[in-house]
């Protein structure tokens, strides 16, 4: 009877610690939840504060000692406009995922629409903070034959700026004036504020243009590096 005891224990000991090999496959996310190429309007954020994303972001790099970072991520998001999952594409660490996820639980969006009805969609996010570089100044022009201008238009560098909430919970509107660092190849190099509204809309205001691809400057048919002065305006309609 005790021999019988040991070898059904066995039985139980061997049969719990077996691991599978088969291998698991991850769904399809975009034929479950639809990129915004492939429905008739794409999913829009309509509450939740990217600032104050951005700066838990930011408070978790100073804890890792990280002055640059580069985060790619696709909201899943339902038919009512909530995300489901969030899917990591570029990211330093689940740490930040996790602080991410976090975060967005709460946000609420238009959902994207397909054939006049709400459809499963992806919501593509991104952040990023290049390494401080160190420039001369005086290789950039301050004017140009033809001056840089965002790509797609005000219409695009517009679509970019997010009006902090907090911001807008205290009434708070200004302009702000960013000395702009745009190369040859149109890439924004550095940004300073030249004109003060306050950290929120200062920060709002340069992460904006961060996230905006200029046409170059150009003097005698060549792209050259160029300075401006872009006022970026906060107002509460």
């Amino acid at each position: 009877m005790n021999k019988m005891i040991i070898f059904f224990l066995g039985i139980l000991i061997f049969t719990g610690c077996e691991k599978k090999n088969s291998v698991e496959i991850i769904p399809d996310y975009n034929s479950i939840y639809f990129t915004s190429n492939n429905i008739d309007q794409p999913p829009r954020l309509v509450d939740g504060d990217e600032n104050k994303l951005e700066t838990k972001i930011q408070n978790e790099m100073s804890k890792n000692s990280q002055d640059k970072i580069s985060l790619e991520y696709s909201f899943l998001l339902n038919e009512k406009g909530e995300v489901e999952k969030i899917l990591p594409l570029t990211t330093p660490g689940p740490e930040y995922s996790n602080l991410i996820a976090e975060e967005v639980s709460s946000w609420k969006f238009e959902p994207g629409m397909k054939d006049n009805k709400a459809v499963k969609s992806q919501y593509d996010w991104n952040f990023n903070i290049p390494a401080e570089i160190s420039i001369d100044e005086n290789d950039y022009k301050i004017a140009a034959d033809s001056m840089p201008q965002p790509v797609g238009g005000i219409q695009a560098l517009s679509k970019n700026i997010i009006y902090p909430e907090k911001a807008k919970q205290n009434g708070t509107e200004g302009k702000v004036f960013l000395q702009v660092y745009i190369d040859e190849t149109g890439k924004v190099i550095k940004t300073s504020v030249l004109k003060s509204a306050g950290d929120l809309l200062d920060n709002a205001a340069e992460a904006a243009i961060r996230k905006t691809s200029f046409t170059p400057g150009i003097v005698n048919g060549k792209p050259v590096k160029v300075k401006v002065v872009i006022p970026i305006v906060f107002k509460l309609s």
